[in-house]
């Protein structure tokens, strides 16, 4: 984790070990500093290095990435539509399918969803 330099910008000595940004915010997530407003005071206690919040979270989001791990989702949710056989059920809220009717009629049009009830039915 730690490195080795020969100088540093604040001058250090020769041989004094410094601590890349990167490691400092592993060694904050490896002792359960996963928020920034909890990990940025960590890393500047035990290390002494100045980090901003932003910083932090972008280390942390790189981090997942390298790991395969997906750092967040973005955007707006998926709304649920009702399947076929929900449909049918009869204790199916009516609201509910009605309002998965209306997300098609916004997204394809009253026109293409005509046609895709005529499809199947």
């Amino acid at each position: 984790m730690a490195r080795k330099k020969k100088t540093t910008e604040d001058g250090a000595q020769e041989g004094q070990e410094t601590v890349s940004k990167t490691d400092a915010v592993r060694a904050a997530l490896s002792e359960g500093m996963a928020a920034p407003s909890e990990g940025v005071p960590f890393i500047k206690s035990r290390f002494g290095i100045d980090l901003i919040p932003q910083h932090f979270s972008a280390i942390k989001s790189q981090l997942k990435m390298r790991e395969g791990k997906p750092a967040g989702k973005r955007g707006r949710k998926a709304r649920t539509v009702v399947s076929a056989h929900a449909a049918t059920n009869s204790n199916v809220d009516l609201l509910g399918t009605l309002e998965a009717i209306k997300h098609l009629v916004e997204e394809h049009g009253a026109d293409k969803v005509k046609r895709m009830v005529d499809l199947i039915g």
